[in-house]
C-alpha cells in the first residue's frame, strides 16, 4: 500500500494552490495584489496532494445586463475543475475585486475540509446511475488483509464553517475629472478640470477649475472692453450610489478670478479682480469600469458685485459682475482606492 498518499501534507500555499490569469494585461485586478490577497486570507493549505490551480479572467460582456465580469476557474492537482465563478466588475475597486477572489477561494476550501465540496457549488450532481442488471456471480478480490488498514487523518474534525464577511463594495475614493461645459459668465464653452478625496462613506470634498474659451466684450467710446472669467468651485456634497449609477449635492464656494483689459482707449490697460459668491452644486456619474466614470455636473452660484473691485473706464464702470454664475458640463474621472 501506498503510504504517502494517505497521509495528509501541510504545504505552504505557493507550493499547494497556484493563483494564475488569462489576463494578464488588464491589471485589474492585478496578479501580485490578487495573489497577496488570497495568500492573507487562506494562510496555509493542509491538503492530501499539492498542485492546485485557480485562474481568473476578465470577461467583457457589453449585451449583458449584468456588464463585464471577472471568471474564476479552480481546478485539482488532475486538472478537474471544481469550481467556476462569475464574479461582477461593475461599481467595484481592483481591490475590492482582489478580495472577491479570495474569499470565494477561502469558502471553497473551507467547505472541502467539512467534506462538502468534492463537485463545484454551480455545477449540478450528476444523476444516479441506473440499477444495473443481474448478473451472474463472478469470484471477487480478497479484502486486503486485517493487519493493514487504510491510515486515516489523526486530527479533529473540522469545526463549522463561520460565513465569510461580505466584501466591501463602498470604498472612499481619490479622484480626477476632465470634461467641457457651458458656464456664465463670460457665456461660453469652458475645459473644467477638476479633483474629489472622500472624506468618509457618503461624504465628499471637491474643486473644479473652469477655463472658458471666450471672453465677455463690452463696448467703450471708440474702444472694446474685454472681460476672461477663471471661476473657481470649492464644493463639500453628500453622495449616494445604487449600482452603477452615482449622485451628490451640495453648497459649493464660487471664487472667479477676473482678467479685464482695454482695446482702443488712450487708458488701456489690464485690471484684475477675484469675484466671490456662495451655492449649490450636484451631479449624477455611470460607473463605466472599476476605474473610469462618466459625470454630468452642474452648480449655480449668487454673486454680489457690490463686493467686488470696479473696473473703469473714463470714469464709468465698465464689466460689472453679474449676479449669478452657472455651469452644466460633463466629464470622465478617473477614481482610485485611497
Amino acid at each position: 500500500m501506498n503510504v504517502a498518499a494517505c497521509v495528509l501534507v501541510l504545504a505552504d500555499l505557493s507550493s499547494a494552490l497556484v493563483i494564475d490569469t488569462g489576463s494578464p494585461d488588464a491589471m485589474c485586478p492585478a496578479l501580485a495584489q490578487t495573489r497577496e490577497a488570497v495568500s492573507a486570507r487562506l494562510g496555509e493549505l493542509q491538503v492530501a496532494q499539492g498542485g492546485w490551480r485557480a485562474n481568473y479572467t476578465i470577461t467583457h460582456a457589453p449585451d449583458s445586463k449584468e456588464g463585464d465580469f471577472v471568471r474564476l476557474d479552480l481546478f485539482d492537482p488532475d486538472g478537474t475543475l471544481r469550481l467556476e465563478r462569475r464574479l461582477p466588475l461593475a461599481g467595484r475597486s481592483c481591490a475590492t475585486m482582489a478580495q472577491a477572489v479570495a474569499v470565494v477561494l477561502e469558502r471553497y476550501f473551507r467547505r472541502l475540509a467539512g467534506g462538502s465540496a468534492e463537485l463545484a457549488p454551480d455545477r449540478p450532481e450528476p444523476a444516479a446511475p441506473p440499477p444495473a442488471a443481474p448478473e451472474s456471480p463472478v469470484p471477487t478480490a480478497a479484502p486486503p488483509p486485517a493487519s493493514a488498514p487504510l491510515a486515516k487523518p489523526t486530527s479533529a474534525p473540522a469545526p463549522p464553517v463561520a460565513p465569510a464577511p461580505p466584501v466591501a463594495e463602498d470604498e472612499r475614493q481619490l479622484g480626477a475629472t476632465i470634461g467641457t461645459g457651458f458656464a456664465t459668465p463670460p457665456g461660453a464653452l469652458s475645459l473644467a478640470v477638476g479633483a474629489h478625496a472622500d472624506l468618509a462613506e457618503g461624504l465628499r470634498l471637491g474643486a473644479t477649475v473652469l477655463m472658458p474659451f471666450g471672453s465677455r466684450e463690452e463696448n467703450v467710446d471708440t474702444g472694446v472692453a474685454e472681460l476672461d472669467t477663471y471661476p473657481l468651485r470649492l464644493w463639500f456634497a453628500w453622495t449616494a450610489r445604487r449600482g452603477a449609477l452615482s449622485a451628490r449635492v451640495g453648497p459649493e464656494l464660487y471664487l472667479a478670478l477676473d482678467v479685464a483689459r482695454a482695446r482702443g482707449v488712450p487708458d488701456s490697460g489690464t485690471a484684475l479682480r477675484v469675484v466671490p459668491g456662495l451655492g449649490v452644486g450636484g451631479g449624477v456619474g455611470l460607473q463605466l469600469s472599476s476605474v473610469f466614470r462618466l459625470d454630468l455636473d452642474g452648480g449655480l452660484d449668487a454673486v454680489n458685485p457690490r463686493l467686488t473691485r470696479r473696473i473703469m473706464v473714463y470714469e464709468e464702470e465698465v464689466l460689472v459682475p453679474q449676479w449669478f454664475s452657472a455651469f452644466v458640463g460633463i466629464g470622465v474621472t478617473i477614481s482610485l482606492p485611497m
